[in-house]
């Protein structure tokens, strides 16, 4: 994991300072996400398939992923990437949640643990993050739910209470156009 870390943030950095000024980004972090996306999807088709220990790597990877990225590329939550990553969290998080999941009750807190904390990684992004999510949880797909809970419990308890109520009411007009089936 530090591997990729050290590779993700390098990339992330070039042609800005702290970077190497004179080179040009590779998408290191859009190939990860790619993956991580279709890994995400294959296992949330069938959880009870997937070793639990292996879901819980994925979802690590995804969440130390998105708070890496937030803190080095500001702007990166308008790429088209960010809601293959938001979905990716989503869907990891609902299939180690899942009840026909082998995962023990102590994997899912601490998977619920590293989902509150990424999320509290870059407040900012929270509202962005929940509409990304509802878009993919649209229609019958009710796979990211539970993440999409995490996420509006979380804009709740914001300290600063001013910032909690306007992210609530964000995530709320955003969950409004979910549309199920």
């Amino acid at each position: 994991m530090h591997l990729s870390e050290v590779l993700v943030r390098r990339d992330e950095l070039r042609g800005r300072e702290g970077g190497e000024l004179d080179a040009s980004k590779m998408g290191v972090a859009e190939q990860i996400i790619g993956w991580l996306n279709v890994e995400a999807t294959r296992i949330s088709q069938c959880p009870a398939s997937v070793a639990s220990l292996q879901i819980s790597v994925l979802f690590s990877w995804a969440c130390n992923l998105y708070s890496l990225i937030v803190k080095l590329t500001p702007g990166y939550q308008a790429t088209p990437v960010w809601g293959k990553l938001g979905a990716s969290i989503a869907l990891l998080l609902d299939s180690l949640l899942d009840n026909s999941s082998p995962a023990k009750p102590a994997l899912r807190k601490r998977s619920t643990v590293q989902a509150r904390r990424t999320v509290l990684s870059s407040p900012e992004s929270i509202p962005k993050l929940a509409e990304l999510v509802c878009q993919a949880i649209s229609g019958s797909n009710t796979k990211g739910i539970p993440f999409l809970g995490l996420i509006y419990d979380v804009a709740t308890h914001l300290k600063l209470k001013e910032d909690s109520t306007e992210l609530a009411g964000k995530i709320e007009a955003s969950s409004n156009t979910i549309n199920m089936a």
